[in-house]
């Protein structure tokens, strides 16, 4: 347990208003130490009369104990100075607050504990080859772990610059965001042991900071090796992605060499070329992609033995696990490469996306990992184009955003938080994944250097400082492009997403026409009772069934649920906000639903069409038996992309759990499959069909062991064959025992299709 035993007030506060009046957003400038944390009272000085200390353990008063630092106070600079000890665990600490101007500077002496879970300012160890145990001081400040280690105003939006020492053994590491600029000999510090073998204690001071949040701030102490590289000024090619013209070339962005290292625990640093390389290669691919060059002089990784997450972005000083940094280049798999790939490039994005310009308040906190979520891919599609991201992405982050947000118990995006305590809890699908399908749905839809040109005005205007997603927005659309704040409101406002049915219609002159209606999607079937409908503006493709490439049809379907009315309830708007033709387009209202009908170009002469090529749109959809027999046809010749599989897979399995269609469609589909290798579609193929199997399992006995229903049980063999059907072609062509030849994809599959089998 913790207790707060230090509160900053200002003395015109005596009587602060109610806690309440501080919900919507919660500002805490208490420290949350361990209880057993010795303020030194006597030593204390401020340069006005403007503040004072309280030791609020003393308060019985319940009132008094919600006492907060009015916002009109402003932090500009911390200089924080520690003195850990590993031989009581425990550090001492100065820090000096200098306050805006006519506020007074605030400086404190404090002592605690080195944490033990891996938050705050925490112990870790290792043991090298030699026997040797070493020791390592790192820190952990997100979300709101900077007030354990040292008295601060632990807000994001509570921006200053940092000047850190910290003393050190002369053999050890100590690293903190900005480089090492002096190193004083000091005596050794009261209660430490004598250092062996003629090492001593240097005080090591590093460079101030530019202006942060204190969660990014960092230290590192401990034994270490590293390896580094320099990294050159300029990308060596365009940060768009293949799919820009050569006419529409981006703006290169200068940006000054500077040092990249990895650190690793002593024997290590071999397995952290991998990341070495990812860094150097990310880097300035960012640096062109958001128009604004990396503003730190060096940039560091360090592999942490315990580490409470998989990585943190503090700003130049990045903390890792172990196993999401360093890896074996001589006996890694494609998947682990991927892995490490994506984990650098997620972080690295965030000295932008989060360091550079921070969120407000939490709640817009998938402006940081939705963001970085997106990023990652692309900067890794970019430097590594064999890895095929995307394809990785729509199997992972893709289907894991659409389940987590079909459950009635997901919240929107944009979630309000109240309280810091709240803050882990949103940590999630929805802010990561489902946060960066839709940053990839609205890239796609305003085309890449148009939604570059976007970020470029974003950064321009709030770098070092905060934003929120309404900011975002506003950027995006000096593009000109379309109206984002329309379009995305309801994406990152609302919970959920939506199922868009769609019928093909043979229009009596030979021509074709689609209709599109939507609806919430939820896992269940059912629908929110007492809720009013939702609705999205769904920027929709349509592609040619052979061909993902092959765009028919782009528009946006949709009305805003905010405002309805009972005149528009019943018949839907037409507009389409798109890039495109906005003609041939008729809108038709039902009893309970809403469809609206488009044309489809003359060129289109039959009813091979279908919907979200790519995966990019965020929803599944549900084709009428046309459609879904011209898709059937299309997997058997082989003429869908492997990213189209794996999404009209799940789309497929998720509408028959949730009641749309039944499971003898389902196994048809999955007919369509045979001679199917990758592993990736796989992966979703053997999922569905063993939840298929347990439905089946529960059917069979629903009175008890003993009572066995005939027709379940055929269903069940009939399931059994489908099995041996799809993998023993697989089977028959990559074998039981690993070769020395098998392809990556091939070492994965071959423990599905075995116990599948088996």
């Amino acid at each position: 347990a913790r207790g707060k035993f230090l509160t900053v007030i200002a003395l015109c506060h005596t009587h602060p208003p109610p806690p309440h009046e501080f919900a919507s957003s919660p500002v805490s400038h208490t420290l949350d130490a361990p209880p057993n944390a010795r303020l030194d009272y006597g030593r204390y000085s401020h340069s006005d009369k403007k503040l004072t200390l309280v030791d609020t353990s003393k308060m019985t008063d319940v009132r008094e104990k919600h006492v907060r630092l009015p916002r009109t106070i402003t932090p500009i600079n911390y200089k924080l100075d520690l003195v850990p000890n590993f031989t009581s665990f425990t550090y001492a600490g100065h820090v000096s607050v200098k306050l805006q101007p006519g506020r007074g500077r605030l400086n404190l002496e404090f002592r605690g504990k080195f944490a033990t879970d891996m938050l705050g300012l925490y112990y870790s160890s290792y043991i090298e080859k030699s026997g040797k145990k070493c020791n390592i001081l790192a820190t952990q400040f997100e979300s709101v772990f900077a007030r354990r280690a040292f008295p601060c105003m632990d807000e994001p939006d509570r921006k200053a610059t940092f000047d850190i020492s910290i003393v050190a053994l002369d053999n050890q590491v100590a690293l903190s965001n900005m480089p090492e600029v002096s190193r004083e000999i000091v005596t050794t510090p009261e209660g430490c042991s004598e250092p062996l073998d003629g090492r001593g204690y240097v005080k090591v001071t590093f460079a101030r900071t530019p202006v942060m949040a204190t969660y990014i701030v960092a230290m590192v102490l401990g034994d270490f090796e590293h390896i580094s590289s320099m990294v050159t000024p300029y990308s060596t090619s365009n940060a768009c992605s293949s799919s820009v013209s050569k006419t529409e070339k981006c703006t290169k962005v200068p940006m000054r060499d500077l040092e990249i290292r990895v650190f690793t625990p002593l024997g290590k640093r071999k397995f952290g070329e991998h990341a070495l390389n990812v860094a150097e290669k990310s880097l300035p691919f960012y640096a062109e992609l958001f128009g604004s060059p990396y503003p730190l002089p060096k940039l560091d990784l360090v592999a942490i033995p315990d580490f409470d997450c998989n990585a943190m972005e503090n700003w130049g000083l990045v903390t890792y696990r172990e196993t999401a940094l360093l890896i074996d280049p001589e006996n890694s798999s494609l998947l682990s490469k991927q892995q490490v790939a994506l984990t650098v490039a997620h972080e690295v994005s965030h000295m932008w996306f989060g360091n550079l310009v921070t969120m407000s308040w939490w709640t817009d906190l998938w402006l940081n990992e939705g963001f970085a979520t997106w990023a990652k891919c692309l900067a890794v599609d970019h430097c590594f184009p064999d890895y095929d991201i995307w394809t990785h992405f729509v199997s992972s982050e893709y289907i894991k955003a659409l389940r987590s947000d079909e459950l009635k118990s997901s919240h929107p995006i944009e979630v309000e938080v109240n309280s810091a305590q709240e803050v882990e809890e949103i940590f999630d699908a929805v802010s990561y994944q489902k946060g960066s399908c839709v940053i990839r749905m609205l890239h796609d839809y305003m085309g890449p250097c148009f939604f570059q040109a976007g970020l470029k005005a974003y950064f321009k205007k709030f770098e070092y400082s905060n934003a929120k997603t309404a900011d975002l927005w506003t950027a995006l659309e000096t593009t000109g492009v379309c109206n984002v704040t329309e379009i995305m409101s309801l994406w990152t406002k609302q919970t959920g997403y939506p199922v868009v049915s769609v019928r093909l219609i043979h229009e009596p002159d030979g021509s074709y026409s689609i209709g599109l209606k939507q609806q919430r999607f939820l896992a269940d079937g059912s629908s929110m009772k007492g809720e009013p409908p939702s609705y999205w503006r769904i920027p929709i493709n349509v592609c040619a069934v052979d061909d993902s490439s092959k765009l028919l049809l782009r528009k946006v379907i949709g009305i805003a649920s905010s405002t309805p009315s009972p005149s528009s309830s019943n018949s839907p708007s037409s507009k389409t906000a798109d890039r495109g033709d906005k003609d041939n387009c008729t809108a038709k209202s039902e009893a309970e639903s809403q469809e609206i009908i488009y044309a489809l170009p003359d060129s289109v002469c039959s009813p091979r069409v279908r919907l979200n090529p790519d995966a990019i749109g965020f929803y599944r959809v549900h084709y009428d038996p046309p459609m879904f027999s011209a898709i059937l046809e299309a997997i058997g010749r082989g003429t869908v992309s492997e990213r189209d599989r794996i999404s009209l897979l799940d789309d497929q399995f998720a509408l028959a759990r949730a009641g749309f269609q039944g499971l003898d469609r389902v196994l048809q589909f999955c007919r369509a499959f045979v001679g199917e290798t990758r592993y990736s579609v796989w992966s979703v193929l053997s999922e569905g069909l063993a939840q298929v199997r347990t439905l089946l399992e529960e059917a069979s006995y629903p009175a008890g062991d003993d009572v066995v229903f005939p027709e379940a049980s055929k269903e069940i063999c009939g399931l059994n064959k489908l099995y041996i059907e799809l993998a023993l072609p697989v089977y028959e062509k990559i074998g039981f025992e690993p070769t020395s030849v098998d392809s990556n994809n091939d070492r994965l599959l071959r423990p599905i299709i075995v116990s599948i089998l088996g």
